[in-house]
């Protein structure tokens, strides 16, 4: 049996030495299993479903991983293991009740028994009394257990999906030491007052529940950092999560909301904020002082227009406004100093103002799905500008002006009408990814061969009756796509496509392949050949020349 052991630095201990049994298939320990002055023992993945009385003699184990195992009740054993810091039994099948005697497991700071069958906890829980960190999600609880509110030192608390319906009263026991709560994924439809009272809270996750409304105690939560309310049926913003001064980080995904109160503004700490997946047909004027917001996502809501406020956010980097109405780029956008991330999806653009150009650290740029025929030009000018999805649009050419953007690592074309791609794509030294795919392109230029650093090029969908001889020259190339094309032969010289692990030549009108194509057999992984007029016999010599290549003919 090899006993992985290993001395790991990490912060607690200057070596900590640790053995790990995981993934070894066990269904009991060793034979040979014996004491060692170990401090983390890993017996994850196993099959295991006790452990044996000798693990006691490991005076010195801090901390045991049994997660992804066959228990099915608490292992007895670890209760004498005196110095245990930190305890997984994840992924059991643990539903038979245990105790917990008195003065057991003192030093113990983490227990994660999620994803069990565990429908209660003892009383005698409450002697964990240095418990620290409790994570129980997934478990069939259908309330708190009584005796979690008596961990007089627990700060992490982590009940998702726990098949609660309500919060009791007592969760204020906890007010002086909890600073972290999970309670996402259950049936919650409010909060009791003296949820107010925990204002050591610094993370509350309610996502998910039922919840559409907060009781006024909430404004008390004073030291409330992080705020997750996604997926519950507001209506509104609760105005007592406007008072939260050191709130910087708000959730408030697919809430039913139509608008945001002008007490909105309030929360001046607030650097991420997600609006997505609302009704919200406007935002207040106010909205701009929130100077500290940094990631913003308002997509798929109702929004015509930002207000001109707007440009008051001089910290954001991030901003996703896809799925908006919007018909027009906002002026307050284009005067965001900082963004470096833009997502314009589907907001019913046909042009760029020129002011774009004002953009000057913006590097990731989406403005797919839009009514854009004439590449903007205005792009030339965000030379920062690493990534650019202008899909699904109805662009005819591919400009000049493209050659100045020589910082792109992908750029995205697919479904639109291009005829002509300007020889100038060649300037684009640095360019990874090119996607070409659904136009009505017949050539490439020549300027094509100087994308010496291209990887990754798909010219799917297009009007190609013989093979794009340029692509030859492209030696970093790994993967190629000229599926559903007019090819009817493929050149002697792809061979010289020495770094192409990924080759899709579906749907032409292939009759064979040349005998070349066999120097490819340590590299091209593999080879799509569905849709062409190959023989059986031709499928069987191609096989033969390709025999470690994964091949679809069908």
């Amino acid at each position: 049996m090899d006993f992985k052991l290993r001395t790991e630095e990490n912060s607690n201990f200057a070596s900590t030495q640790s053995l790990d049994l995981s993934a070894m298939d066990l269904d009991k320990l060793p034979s040979d299993f014996q004491a060692l002055q170990i401090r983390v023992l890993n017996l994850s993945d196993n099959n295991l479903m006790d452990l044996p009385q000798a693990l006691t003699h490991y005076t010195t184990l801090q901390e045991i991983d049994l997660s992804d195992n066959e228990f099915e009740a608490f292992p007895l054993v670890l209760l004498d293991c005196k110095a245990l810091k930190e305890i997984s039994l994840a992924n059991n099948k643990i539903h038979k009740a245990f105790d917990i005697p008195a003065h057991s497991l003192q030093h113990l700071i983490v227990l994660e028994l999620p994803n069990n069958k565990i429908h209660q906890l003892p009383e005698s829980f409450c002697h964990l009394e240095n418990l620290q960190r409790l994570n129980i999600e997934h478990n069939p609880l259908g309330q708190i257990p009584t005796c979690i509110f008596a961990l007089k030192a627990l700060k992490e608390l982590d009940l998702t999906a726990t098949d609660l319906k309500s919060i009791p009263r007592h969760i204020a026991q906890l007010a002086s030491t909890l600073q972290w709560l999970d309670l996402s994924d259950n049936q919650l439809e409010t909060l009791p007052s003296e949820f107010g009272q925990l204002q050591q809270l610094t993370f509350l996750d309610l996502s998910q529940n039922n919840i559409n409304h907060l009781p006024a105690s909430f404004a008390q939560l004073k030291s409330l950092e992080e705020l997750n309310l996604e997926y519950n049926p507001l209506g509104q913003v609760p105005q007592h999560i406007c008072a939260l001064q050191q709130l910087k980080k708000l959730d408030l995904t697919q809430t039913d909301l139509v608008t945001l109160p002008i007490e909105f503004a309030q929360l001046q700490a607030l650097n991420w904020l997600d609006l997505s997946e609302n009704q919200i047909t406007y935002l207040p004027d106010a909205f701009g002082k929130l100077k500290q917001l940094q990631w913003l996502d308002i997509r798929n809501n109702k929004l015509q227009e930002l207000p001109f406020s707007f440009a008051q956010l001089q910290a954001l980097e991030v901003l996703n406004a896809e799925h908006n109405p919007l018909g027009n780029l906002p002026e307050g956008i284009c005067l965001l100093q900082q963004l470096k991330q833009l997502d314009l999806t589907a907001t019913n653009l046909d042009k760029l103002p020129d002011h774009l150009a004002n953009l000057k650290q913006l590097q990731w740029l989406d403005l797919s799905e839009n009514q854009i025929d004439i590449f903007p030009e205005v792009l030339s000018e965000l030379q920062q500008l690493e990534w650019l999805d202008i899909r699904h649009n109805q662009l005819l050419l591919l400009p000049e002006c493209i050659g100045k953007m020589q910082q792109l690592k992908e750029l995205h074309l697919a479904s639109n009408l291009l005829l002509d791609v300007h020889d100038n794509i060649g300037n684009l030294q640095v360019l990874k990814r090119l996607d070409l795919s659904c136009n009505e392109l017949q050539t490439l230029p020549l300027g094509f061969k100087h994308l010496q650093q291209l990887q990754d090029l798909n010219l799917e969908r297009n009007a190609f009756d013989t093979f794009p001889r340029v692509v030859l020259y492209l030696k970093q190339l790994k993967s190629l796509d000229l599926s559903d094309n007019g090819l009817e032969e493929v050149p002697e010289e792809i061979v010289s496509l020495n770094q192409l692990t990924w080759l899709d030549l579906r749907n032409n009108a292939l009759t064979t392949l040349p005998e070349t194509i066999a120097q490819m057999k340590d590299t091209l992984e593999e080879l799509f050949l569905e849709g062409n007029p190959l023989s059986n016999s031709e499928k069987i010599r191609i096989k033969q020349l390709l025999p470690q290549t994964t091949i679809y003919f069908y």
